[in-house]
């Protein structure tokens, strides 16, 4: 999802001899052999050829000539020149570790600036150059010869193994340099140059240098948009001071219009650990400890698109069962479809319970939408125009403007919730496909409620069955298809058939489906005042764990080097693991709040958690964000760990590299490499700091847009409801059971409830009733 695209290509390497920059091609040549006067002379050769390129004759010639006169300038200690030449790359290590993309020196090459040198005034600036062999060299090579195979196929997922021979095109590999080069030079100018030089040399290689990868210490004027964009924010920070100093400083009854911005009073609702005695109380905590999950394996992914030192023992991980609930942490997504669809069914009978005409379907989308959208806008704003300012780095820029150009150009994709569906190349805010998918269940899901409202019990049983069944056949029939493998570490993200497994709506309902139905069972359990036996309880909670584990270590005999799965088996998995885990996590929720949970239960039902669960929806929004900065803001590579990266240079004294010479028919090298104890204490730090910065940030968005927009939605959109609802309280402040109008009045009461359970099963966010978040218990 956050993958820059950066590959291997083992066979070509740089080194460094005296002044000059080296290169040895997989067919020997190597500029080791010339004398400086000879290069000079070959690097004219090109600079005649490049004078002729027409109207950039002049630029050109002052960039090569800059460059050409390199070892000339370093000679007589021209200090800038030194520092270009010391932040470029020089020899690449750990090729065969997995690392493809070596960053040189960023911040030492874009500090050089204004240097004169007589023939012109230069800035240093900093490229990220990829060589690639040619598209001609195909070639065919052994795991011996070619070490740590399975990294390759992290890079490049079209790598094909067969009878164990690996078989690739070498033109889908490549070796990313980072070259400090005078600010003269355009990419344009130095990618023909470099080409040209190649040529010269008989290389067989060729580089790109996209204008995107080069960067200078220049600073980047605001365009219209972004001023825009800070306009409302402004706006909005005007609204928030405003209205809290209103609701500090003001006397007297305030008008609750005029409170929707206030921090102060939205503060102590989100703060708030009250909620009413029918409170699925146990959701919180599984919410909670599932955004962490997510927000953990996001982190791992990272891991595996920034360029490391160690790609490699990322196999080694992943074959560890030890760390399947890291290559399993997809699985997060469906608990949260699973909290999804048992909130909706459970608040939707509960408050239908006593209703005697049918419930507005247009209004039950439209609160959806507005509840749902606005915090969501927000973000969408920020990451098309603000957040490419946010951090600096080689790599930042390219991901931030991916993102950017994804979100000014499919945005509405977004708003509408059908980005799940379009191109994930140009993606915006990459996470809420889950939102698209949630909706789109949501818009279909009066097919589900109504049955369950004014059907027998018998047809439900049916229809929640054939549901049920239909949510494992579709995958199976979509991985079998599109022959998609179970291991999704070897398979292509991108790839039609695996957006079809992951992203899109009728693949992923079986385990909202399951949700549904334990909804009803929870609805029915607690108007039955439903009693287990010992037996039953301990049946439960066996199910549960049996399923649970079932489903996260199911995928371990996919992830071995051994592991010869056909299409069928791996149609199979697909189709049952995910519907297996919703059911585990669902017959958790049951127990817990049928209260038959014991210490699980008083563990997710701890109220501390209860504020930190209602930031869980703003948490998504904003966690990918932050972490795609802190990642891609690296100057260094990383070294992956367990749970997240530790930057080379923390680490320095704890890596260990094992390099061993075996003799089979001939010689070959085989690293291998595996984190210290020492490395492990640097692990949970950083996670920890992902979970605190998120929340952070899902704080200033809810208390800044989120609750405002459910508080103006009540104000305006509820206010005929209020009225009604007072002028029936005072006139029957009784309940009459036989009476309509005791009806209406519990109704109105409960609406609100209805409508912010609605409006929370999202995908992360699936908070309890209105009244439990703003402190007022539902009169029963």
């Amino acid at each position: 999802m956050f993958r820059l695209r950066t590959k291997i290509q083992p066979h070509i390497t740089t080194t460094l001899a005296g002044d000059q920059q080296l290169f040895t091609s997989p067919g020997g040549y190597s500029l080791a052999k010339e004398s400086p006067v000879n290069i000079r002379q070959k690097l004219r050769v090109t600079q005649s050829r490049s004078e002729r390129c027409g109207a950039e004759e002049k630029k050109v010639h002052r960039c090569l000539e800059l460059n050409i006169n390199f070892p000339l300038y370093t000679q007589h200690t021209e200090c800038p020149w030194l520092n270009l030449f010391d932040s470029t790359t020089k020899f690449p290590e750990s090729v065969l570790m997995g690392q493809s993309v070596f960053l040189g020196n960023f911040d030492e090459c874009i500090e050089v600036e204004h240097v004169d040198t007589g023939v012109g005034v230069f800035s240093g600036q900093h490229c990220l150059t990829e060589f690639r062999q040619k598209p001609d060299s195909v070639q065919a090579l052994s795991p011996q010869n070619l070490p740590h195979v399975e990294s390759l196929r992290i890079r490049a997922p079209n790598v094909r193994d067969n009878d164990r021979t690996v078989s690739f095109d070498l033109s889908d590999l490549g070796l990313t340099l980072s070259y400090c080069i005078p600010s003269t030079c355009s990419a344009k100018d130095f990618e023909g140059i470099f080409n040209s030089y190649l040529q010269d040399m008989n290389l067989p290689l060729v580089t790109s240098v996209a204008e995107e990868y080069c960067q200078t210490n220049e600073g980047k004027s605001l365009a219209t948009e972004d001023w825009i964009t800070v306009g409302i924010l402004a706006a909005f920070l005007l609204l928030i001071v405003s209205n809290t100093a209103y609701d500090l400083i003001g006397k007297g009854q305030k008008k609750e219009l005029l409170l929707a911005f206030s921090v102060y009073s939205n503060g102590k609702k989100l703060l708030s650990t009250k909620s009413s005695g029918d409170t699925l109380q146990a959701v919180h905590g599984i919410r909670f400890i599932t955004i962490c999950w997510v927000i953990w394996g996001h982190r791992y992914t990272l891991d595996m698109a920034v360029p490391s030192i160690n790609l490699s023992i990322a196999v080694d991980f992943i074959k560890d069962p030890g760390r399947l609930y890291i290559t399993n942490s997809t699985l997060s997504v469906d608990t949260f479809f699973v909290l999804s669809g048992l909130l909706l069914g459970y608040i939707f009978l509960k408050q239908m319970k006593h209703k005697t005409s049918g419930f507005n379907i247009p209004m039950f989308y439209v609160h959806r939408y507005i509840r749902l959208t606005p915090a969501y806008a927000i973000v969408i704003l920020i990451s098309a125009t603000l957040y490419r300012y946010v951090g600096s780095g080689p790599l930042l820029p390219v991901i931030a403007n991916q993102m950017a150009e994804g979100c000014q150009s499919n945005w509405w994709t977004n708003i509408l919730y059908i980005n799940n569906y379009f191109d994930m190349n140009r993606t915006c805010v990459p996470q809420s496909w889950y939102l698209s998918v949630d909706m789109q269940l949501f818009l279909l899901s009066p097919i589900v409620l109504y049955p369950l409202w004014k059907w027998p019990r018998k047809w439900n049983i049916l229809l929640l069955g054939t549901l049920a069944i239909g949510g494992v056949v579709s995958p199976f029939i979509i991985s079998y298809v599109e022959e998609v493998s179970a291991n999704l570490f070897t398979a292509n993200l991108l790839g039609g058939g695996i957006q079809k497994l992951y992203i899109a709506a009728y693949s992923r309902f079986g385990p909202w489906i399951i949700g549904v139905i334990f909804g009803y069972l929870v609805y029915e359990a607690k108007r039955k005042e439903l009693k287990l036996s010992l037996i039953q309880i301990t049946a439960g909670w066996i199910l549960s764990t049996v399923a649970m584990l079932a489903s996260l270590d199911g995928i371990y005999s996919f992830y071995q080097p051994d592991a010869d799965k056909t299409i069928l088996e791996s149609a199979f998995y697909n189709g049952l693991f995910r519907n297996v885990w919703a059911f585990g996590v669902g017959m958790t929720i049951f127990m817990c709040v049928t209260g038959y949970g014991g210490a699980a239960n008083t563990l997710l039902s701890w109220r501390v958690i209860t504020p930190l669960s209602r930031l869980t929806y703003c948490v998504y929004l904003t966690h990918a964000s932050y972490q795609v900065v802190e990642s891609y803001s690296a100057r260094t590579p990383i070294y992956i760990a367990d749970l997240t990266e530790v930057r080379q240079e923390r680490n320095k004294f704890h890596l260990q590299a094992k390099c061993k010479l075996k003799m089979r028919h001939k010689e070959r090298f085989k690293i291998r490499e595996a984190p210290s104890e020492s490395d492990q204490s640097h692990q949970l730090p950083t996670f920890l700091s992902d979970v605190i910065i998120s929340l952070i940030l899902a704080a200033i968005l809810s208390l800044g847009f989120e609750t405002p927009a459910i508080n103006l939605e009540k104000n305006l959109l509820g206010r005929g409801r209020k009225t009604k609802q007072n002028n029936t309280e005072e006139a029957s402040p009784q309940k009459q059971e036989g009476s309509d109008k005791a009806y209406t009045n519990k109704l109105m009461e409960e609406s609100v409830a209805l409508e912010e359970g609605i409006h929370n099963i999202t995908e992360v966010v699936v908070k309890d009733t209105w009244e439990d978040r703003m402190g007022h218990p539902i009169k029963e």
